[in-house]
């Protein structure tokens, strides 16, 4: 099965601004370590400059990879660096972010159940207590084992539901 990325990378308000997150001191994710399935991220954006983010790809050397602002978006909502323009929810936490896109031409990235499989057992290894999923697709029986495995270990998994909610067509069922 193939997966597409969901979300809105054209926002331009702050992932607080979005979800009316009360005020907090900037120490707000110390000690969380927190997982991205996602596509790659900018480390030169002001949001993520200097922040704690570890990388690793699922996605085989020769394969295009997509640009990176899905990946940045969302990084940068959950992590975002305090007095930045996009300050995050838990600046202090630590991002585990595993890049599985592929981009297929200009207009199409995607990616497989095979790779968000292996980038939840690598999330898993790095022990991460979250995993941020901002992707839609097919119920996928194998993805279902991994994930459960993962919720069975205590990790809290966060999927989109898409965009167009709940019942939409590219809603990831679990």
């Amino acid at each position: 099965h193939h997966y597409q990325l969901l979300g809105n990378t054209q926002s331009s308000r702050t992932a607080k601004d979005q979800i009316a997150w009360p005020a907090q001191d900037n120490d707000c994710g110390k000690g969380l370590r927190i997982g991205m399935i996602d596509t790659d991220h900018s480390l030169d954006h002001p949001a993520l400059k200097g922040q704690h983010i570890t990388s690793q790809t699922m996605i085989s050397a020769g394969i295009n990879r997509p640009v990176t602002d899905h990946g940045t978006a969302v990084a940068s909502l959950l992590i975002g660096k305090p007095g930045s323009p996009f300050a995050g929810l838990l600046p202090r936490a630590q991002l585990f972010n595993a890049a599985v896109f592929r981009a297929r031409d200009n207009k199409h990235t995607d990616t497989t159940a095979e790779w968000i499989i292996s980038a939840i057992d690598w999330l898993l290894e790095q022990k991460v207590q979250t995993i941020n999923m901002s992707l839609g697709g097919p119920r996928n029986l194998l993805l279902d084992v991994a994930i459960q495995r993962s919720i069975q270990a205590g990790v809290i998994v966060v999927a989109a539901a898409g965009n167009t909610g709940a019942f939409g067509a590219q809603s990831l069922t679990v």
